[in-house]
């Protein structure tokens, strides 16, 4: 009975067989290193879009704790315009929408002294405007020429 069957033997190559092969061997090593440098540019790609992506996720959860805090607790910060108050002592900011005093402490001698300053400067103004309003005649502008003063007390 003949029966036959297949294997998978070694068989020795031709010279032109080997040249074939060692062609394709050359293109096969050519596209792995074609194919290895791609996986290298898209694992840096993905690494770079993972990136931006878990920066967005992290910016969308501030964003949201920000948000829930301000609807848990009804208010937000803000730009508030406040006055500076130095008084009895003590320095003092207050809050020009409300009123609320919103920081206080000890004052300095330097503000002290400015405060000081500031009330003689307004006593100064006061005493001015009670002088021009007390004077009959109305107080020249700047385009009139002043009213000549008297000679002095030597010349008359």
């Amino acid at each position: 009975m003949d029966k036959t069957t297949t294997r998978n033997l070694p068989v020795k190559l031709t010279d032109e067989e080997l040249a074939e092969r060692s062609q394709s061997l050359a293109e096969a090593e050519f596209k792995r290193v074609d194919a290895s440098t791609n996986l290298e540019d898209a694992a840096e790609t993905w690494k770079e879009t993972k990136k931006r992506l878990e920066n967005s996720e992290a910016a969308a959860m501030a964003e949201c704790v920000r948000l829930s805090r301000v609807v848990k607790y009804r208010e937000e910060p803000r730009e508030v315009e406040c006055a500076v108050v130095v008084a009895n002592g003590q320095y003092s900011v207050v809050r020009k929408d409300t009123g609320e005093v919103v920081a206080t402490r000890a004052a300095t001698n330097d503000e002290l002294q400015m405060t000081l300053a500031d009330a003689a400067g307004d006593a100064v103004d006061e005493a001015v405007k009670d002088a021009i309003a007390a004077h009959d005649e109305p107080w020249p502008s700047t385009d009139e020429e002043l009213p000549e003063e008297d000679p002095p007390q030597s010349e008359r």
